[in-house]
């Protein structure tokens, strides 16, 4: 079936598009385009509710699908995006089985038998990069996990979940997350990672927290290694923070200089630090 409606939606209804048809509503049509390389070309496909673009020779250089997108207007930014995927759900469910609503999904397989010095392997790489202009922020990537039905409906917000699996491989390292530095130049301020809170007035319980599962351990909590010039950097003088103490437990010790608050097993204890000691 072919048909062209100039002006009409697909109920007969005025509109400002053309639509042109294939098929018919319900059964569908194979339809398949082929591009100037051999075995390569686009796929729909009715029978499972597809498209499939297939390039069996894909190659260093080529772009399988290609999006330009320039914004022209002086006072707005493209905010909705050169890709703009929506997935809602208004279906209420009574079983789970055991996967989320996932609007976009990004698979990466190798199966050839390269050697530990030739293939890697990415599921996906962004990059941000202000050019030969200027802007206020260059951010690769902003993420937001939100519950904004109030206080009920979810029991987890996570921002973000990073997964690495080393399956029964004797050899290799694994690196859950890994943060690099790669500025050109010293000027500014670097922080590796800065954690932050939001507008909301309260207090968080755990900035940083380290656990095990199971019988699994952690070898150390934290280790530090290469040129650091402070260890660990207060900004208070004294090192609590805005925490009090008792100075009496410290009379045997002489005054000191500093005073780091830790909690062990829920009870508030303080580590004290000296300039110098006397012999």
């Amino acid at each position: 079936m072919f048909k062209h409606l100039a002006g009409k939606d697909q109920l007969g209804l005025p509109s400002d598009e053309a639509m042109i048809p294939f098929g018919i509503d319900d059964y569908g049509v194979d339809m398949k385009w082929f591009g100037a390389t051999t075995g390569h070309y686009m796929l729909w496909d009715q029978s499972e509710d597809e498209l499939v673009l297939y390039a069996p020779t894909f190659g260093e250089n080529d772009n399988i699908i290609d999006i330009d997108v320039y914004p022209s207007s002086v006072s707005a930014c493209s905010r909705q995006g050169a890709i703009s995927l929506t997935m809602r759900r208004d279906t209420v469910m009574t079983s789970w089985d055991g996967n989320a609503d996932i609007p976009l999904r990004v698979y990466s397989y190798n199966y050839a038998a390269n050697g530990t010095s030739y293939c890697r392997i990415e599921g996906m790489e962004i990059l941000a990069r202000n050019r030969t202009g200027s802007c206020v922020s260059v951010t690769g990537a902003y993420i937001t996990a939100e519950n904004y039905n109030g206080s009920a409906g979810v029991v987890d917000v996570i921002g973000m979940e990073v997964h690495a699996k080393n399956n029964g491989v004797a050899s290799g390292n694994v690196k859950v997350l890994r943060v690099f530095d790669e500025s050109g130049s010293s000027t500014g301020t670097t922080y590796g990672i800065e954690i932050m809170t939001g507008d909301g007035a309260f207090a968080r319980e755990y900035c940083i927290y380290i656990n095990t599962h199971a019988s699994a351990t952690w070898t150390n909590g934290i280790t530090f290694d290469g040129t650091i010039t402070n260890v660990l950097d207060f900004a208070d003088t004294d090192g609590t923070n805005g925490a009090t103490y008792s100075s009496g437990h410290y009379a045997t010790l002489g005054a000191i200089d500093g005073k780091i608050k830790i909690d062990l097993g829920g009870n508030p204890l303080y580590i004290p630090a000296y300039v110098s000691i006397a012999a």
